[in-house]
């Protein structure tokens, strides 16, 4: 420890009544993480009049992680020793803030039924002077404008109801309005009911003592972390078949219930989980004979062995918890501009940028799973930070495809996307052989063998790449032989390192079609039973 800082703390110690300097702070940043998790910073600034004394800061939220709290001077000449942090209750009861609440949003509701009764009473009248008007259509309607008296009255009838028509719509705008207006606010009051119905009724306030040479103007940041706001990213990919283009629109869903509202504040948004205490140390696993024990029956004996593992896996388990960390990808989003984020618990869609992305448009099949094709768009994520996984909304030529789930995405890294079924390309995949029988002279074995025809038709008036994937039975026993045949090289074998999946590239013409032939032969002892097939 710093001898000045030692120095301070026992000169603050032993110094009574300090001079307690209240601090009136506004959240400047904001940065979210993972796990509901969020790191608020505040600046303040004060005029210090006294050589030593207390900041206090006060009206913060209960959701402050205790051991997060930091306070820094960034201007001024203040000296300032260790933060501390306590919990008092709300100054005003919760109940009494509540009926207060009920009472206001109870009157608010009568004001906005007032104003809509108005509101159809006007629309009543208009309803009734668009009436009158409809009367020169009647029986006596050429009777009653030809006669002496009846143009002048008829002038004088249509005055009027063009001067009514146009009070009654006035009156209707108006209470309109008001009811609109008095709804927005019987909707914040409730939401602030509902934000009371949630809070813990506590409030924290933090004090820093201080010691300071001469007067003038301080300047301060508090920082704290708080546990309950969120973020999820959400995407948009929209395809243009005609351009190779894919365009990656992504926004993120923002909400929290923190007791304060972040009211024109810089927000960032990280991927990056933050790590609280040291990193866990192993301790040694020993293993040893188990004590002997009498022979017992086979049944008793596997079940004794599996209770026995169990219990070691549990041992193991909570001497050393596993833990997922993506440390390699991450990255943190800074929203542009300024926000605002309330209260409420209630989501804001938050704009993160847009990229347009070269794209190779193309068709893919899974004949065995699906007899149709997709439109598929090979393209590379070519922003500075990786992509978090979340929801996307497809868009093919601007048409909506459908909603999907996109995989962490790093720099650099090819992804194939979809974009629903391209009904342009025909797929027909259909068998030509399934025999089962026997083979061998000495040792008897049982085969099977099918065999099928993939035809491709691209009926585009363009060419198209096109792949085709199709999976072949894997042995998992030494004792099962699997033989392939295909009429045609695949171009790739066991397709991201899945075993047994092979993919078959093709460029076809408009118009045009291909055709492959491909089965496998499936070996094993007589005496065996085959599963999987």
């Amino acid at each position: 420890m710093p001898w000045l800082y030692r120095v301070l703390l026992i000169t603050l110690a032993g110094a009574a009544a300090p001079a307690a300097a209240a601090v009136d702070s506004r959240i400047d940043s904001v940065t979210i993480y993972p796990g509901r998790l969020a790191e608020i910073e505040r600046l303040a600034d004060t005029d210090l009049t006294n050589a030593q004394g207390e900041f206090v800061f006060t009206d913060l939220p209960s959701a402050i992680v205790d051991n997060s709290v930091r306070v820094e001077v960034i201007k001024g000449e203040a000296l300032i020793g260790g933060v501390e942090l306590a919990r008092e209750p709300v100054g005003e009861s919760p109940r009494e803030r509540e009926r207060q609440l009920r009472e206001e949003i109870e009157q608010l509701q009568h004001q906005h039924q007032d104003a809509m009764d108005r509101a159809a009473a006007a629309q009543n009248e208009i309803t009734f002077i668009e009436g009158l008007a409809q009367l020169p259509k009647g029986e006596k309607a050429a009777e009653a404008l030809t006669s002496d008296d009846g143009a002048a009255n008829w002038q004088t009838l249509w005055e009027r109801i063009g001067s009514g028509s146009r009070e009654a719509r006035q009156r209707l705008r108006t209470a309109e309005r008001e009811a609109d207006g008095l709804q927005q606010q019987i909707d914040t009051l409730k939401q602030k009911l509902n934000q009371l119905g949630r809070s813990q009724q506590q409030q924290v306030r933090i004090t820093v003592p201080y010691r300071n040479a001469t007067a003038g103007r301080t300047e301060l940041k508090l920082t704290y972390r708080v546990r309950g706001p969120s973020w999820s990213p959400q995407y948009e990919a929209r395809l243009d078949t005609s351009a190779g283009r894919v365009t990656l629109n992504r926004t993120a869903r923002v909400s929290q219930a923190t007791g304060e509202d972040w009211d024109n504040v810089q927000l960032a948004l990280s991927t990056s989980q933050p790590v609280h205490g040291e990193r866990p140390e192993l301790s040694p696993w020993w293993i040893d004979f188990a004590p002997e024990v009498k022979p017992m029956q086979k049944a008793d004996r596997a079940r004794v062995m599996q209770e026995s593992m169990l219990a070691q896996d549990a041992t193991v388990g909570a001497a050393a918890p596993s833990q997922t960390v993506n440390a390699e990808f991450a990255a943190t989003y800074v929203i542009n501009g300024r926000v605002s984020v309330q209260a409420g618990n209630e989501s804001r869609k938050l704009p993160i940028g847009s990229h347009e992305l070269q794209a190779k448009v193309g068709a893919e099949t899974m004949p065995q799973q699906d007899p149709r094709a997709w439109l598929v768009a090979d393209t590379t994520w070519n922003g500075d930070g990786p992509l978090p996984p979340g929801s996307v909304s497809r868009f093919r030529d601007g048409a909506y495809i459908g909603q999907g789930g996109l995989a962490s995405w790093a720099p650099g890294e090819q992804r194939t996307l979809a974009f629903g079924i391209d009904p342009a390309i025909e797929v027909n995949f259909k068998p030509t052989k399934d025999e089962a029988g026997e083979s061998g002279w000495i040792t008897s074995s049982s085969t099977l063998a099918r065999y099928y025809q993939l035809e491709i038709i691209n009926r585009h008036n363009r060419g198209m790449p096109i792949t085709a994937l199709i999976r072949m039975p894997v042995a998992k026993n030494e004792k099962i032989e699997v033989e392939t045949d295909f009429s045609v090289a695949p171009s790739e074998k066991d397709v991201e390192d899945d075993k047994g999946v092979y993919a078959w590239d093709f460029d076809v013409g408009a118009g045009d079609s291909r055709t492959i032939g491909l089965g496998y032969t499936v070996s094993y002892p007589e005496d065996r039973e085959l599963r999987g097939m």
